[in-house]
């Protein structure tokens, strides 16, 4: 079976096996694509270090209730209290739990966890203190 996979040959054979084919190398490379984005994310953040720093919360915040579309059929997603944490002059958003988050207001100094990626300057909150 001879099977052309670049698209100067696909348009040099008949046409009515074109259209799948066509179809097929695109899907490879949107599966390749996803599957370097998720190498390059686990590369970046794996075995990655915590490092304690200390922040300040700018705003806290809730996501009510809502309804949105996943899969199949509408689900209902639960509230989120999220918290604004700017660190390292950056501002990063964080959904802590529960009872940490009734722990601080707006203008507090905490200890957040963060982490570094081992490319670039991307830095990402693992958890607030205390811990």
């Amino acid at each position: 079976m001879n099977f052309p996979t670049i698209p100067f040959e696909l348009a040099g054979v008949d046409g009515a096996g074109t259209a799948p084919k066509v179809i097929l190398v695109a899907g490879a490379c949107l599966v390749a694509l996803v599957a370097a984005l998720l190498i390059r994310r686990l590369v970046l953040f794996l075995w990655a270090k915590k490092v304690i720093a200390v922040g300040n919360v700018s705003r806290k915040w809730v996501i009510p209730e809502h309804r949105e579309w996943q899969a199949k059929a509408y689900v209902k997603v639960p509230a989120k209290n999220m918290i604004e944490v700017c660190v390292e002059n950056r501002t990063l958003e964080f959904a802590p739990i529960d009872w940490k988050y009734d722990r601080v207001s707006e203008g507090d100094q905490i200890e957040v966890a963060l982490q570094r990626a081992r490319l670039g300057e991307e830095i990402r909150i693992v958890d607030i203190g205390p811990f």
